[in-house]
């Protein structure tokens, strides 16, 4: 907090701090709480509904590696399901252990859409739009996985059928 006081780690603080980044898991809850921290401009310790948006503008922005990925509902749509699936104390704001699934794996999540929250809003009024009430689970890709659009194409009019979860590469 702001009125905290501003001081030098002890000896033995240091030193835990050095192992625990020698540890992978160490390494990745560093990295977990450092996103977070990035985003949590006043820190609160929260990411607050104003934070969520510059958070999920990463996905949208056209040098990303999810943008114009299908499996990627409208931004609105998804901060809506953020909240709603991952606020579990309902305060209308993010604490870490409640947005530490999404910035670890984003699908690992849990996040469901409707085929609704993948229209763009004048999609959302042709007559040709899915049937209300169907879902499916919004995996998003790494960046390993850039060429999967394309090829998960191709497999399916070659009849032939890959895993499009969360996490398998373009190749497997």
């Amino acid at each position: 907090s702001a009125d905290t006081k501003k001081r030098e780690p002890t000896v033995k603080e240091f030193s835990n701090f050095l192992q625990f980044l020698e540890d992978p898991k160490g390494q990745q809850e560093f990295f977990h709480r450092t996103v977070f921290t990035t985003y949590d401009k006043n820190l609160s310790g929260y990411i607050e509904p104003e934070e969520l948006d510059n958070f999920l503008e990463v996905f949208y922005q056209a040098g990303s590696i999810f943008a114009g990925d299908v499996r990627l509902p409208k931004q609105s749509k998804l901060k809506r399901q953020v909240m709603k699936q991952l606020d579990t104390n309902n305060d209308g704001k993010l604490q870490f252990s409640e947005l530490r699934t999404l910035i670890s794996g984003g699908a690992r999540a849990g996040l469901t859409f409707t085929e609704e929250d993948y229209q763009d809003s004048d999609q959302e009024q042709a007559s040709s739009s899915p049937k209300k009430g169907t879902s499916r689970s919004a995996p998003l890709k790494r960046r390993g996985d850039v060429t999967r659009k394309r090829s998960d194409r191709e497999d399916k009019e070659n009849g032939n059928s890959k895993s499009s979860g969360f996490g398998a590469s373009a190749g497997a």
